[in-house]
């Protein structure tokens, strides 16, 4: 059964969940939280891979490195060429993060690749994705 650790503030212990329905509901939970204050989450999956994921608005980044932590690394790719105007997020809650405006894509795609990734446990397919 596929499972995924999300580490939210690293004062905390990862959640588990092991379904899309838990796994959006977590989601939706910490987007409350970074209503005033965009954040960046982590979705481990089993192997090591790693999905992160900008929370608290319309708007997200995604970010994906392989278990080994070597590269390739990759980000997400929207449809704006620009760099400006930068997202703004911060790391756990905390680290302040800048991403390219070509980076950004909608809330919904972002949901859509973590459950994939809940799914999968590797890079989603369901978005483009850039090497960094």
């Amino acid at each position: 059964m596929p499972e995924l650790s999300i580490q939210i503030r690293d004062t905390e212990p990862p959640r588990v969940v092991k379904e899309a329905g838990l796994l959006r509901s977590a989601l939706a939970q910490v987007a409350k939280d970074a209503a005033e204050k965009l954040a960046i989450i982590d979705l481990s999956a089993s192997n090591g891979d790693t999905l992160s994921i900008v929370v608290g608005g319309t708007e997200t980044v995604l970010g994906f490195t392989y278990g080994t932590n070597q590269p390739p690394y990759f980000a997400s790719r929207g449809l704006d060429t620009a760099i400006e105007p930068l997202l703004v997020a911060h790391q756990h809650f905390v680290q302040r993060v800048e991403f390219p405006r070509h980076a950004v894509i909608p809330w919904t795609s972002g949901v859509s690749a973590a459950e994939e990734f809940l799914e999968t446990g590797t890079l989603p397919n369901c978005v483009q994705w850039q090497e960094v």
